[in-house]
């Protein structure tokens, strides 16, 4: 709506044709730009299905478990040693900076169990992400091709 009185005001600004000509071009382009919005959630619908699939929900929950299962090694491993894990919730937490391969770096293991359990926990990160990132990729795409209005 909006549109319309912006491309009356423009007309009337300028007065040669050939920049009313560009604004009204522009405005048609702004217009198929709203028109995109009633797609969006049409959009999360279909990613939701796809997140639903499967296989997603098996790689989230053996990835959780993963991650889960290396904070309380780590914290097994690190409570008495190291000052910067105080409690389990430490442990979630470079777990969690871990397995997303952030280091955060405020927490670092010290005992040769914590280092052998931080490697292996970066390289499940990595793989269950890159897991996640495929099945995700791949299966959107055949949800928002069943449906004909997204187009």
């Amino acid at each position: 709506m909006w549109g319309k009185y912006f491309l009356i005001w423009t007309v009337r600004f300028y007065s040669d044709k050939s920049s009313k000509k560009q604004i009204i071009i522009m405005d048609s382009a702004k217009k198929d730009l709203f028109r995109a919005h009633h797609h969006i959630p049409k959009l999360f619908v279909a990613l939701f299905r796809a997140l639903m699939t499967p296989t997603l929900v098996y790689i989230t929950v053996i990835g959780n478990a993963i991650m889960f299962l290396s904070a309380y090694l780590f914290y097994y491993s690190e409570k008495t040693v190291n000052a910067q894990v105080n409690t389990y919730w430490d442990a979630l937490w470079w777990a969690i900076c871990t397995v997303s391969t952030v280091g955060y770096g405020d927490i670092v293991p010290i005992t040769g169990l914590g280092r052998i359990v931080g490697a292996v926990l970066i390289i499940f990160g990595v793989i269950f992400f890159l897991g996640f990132i495929a099945v995700l990729t791949s299966v959107l795409p055949s949800f928002m091709g069943q449906r004909k209005d997204f187009v």
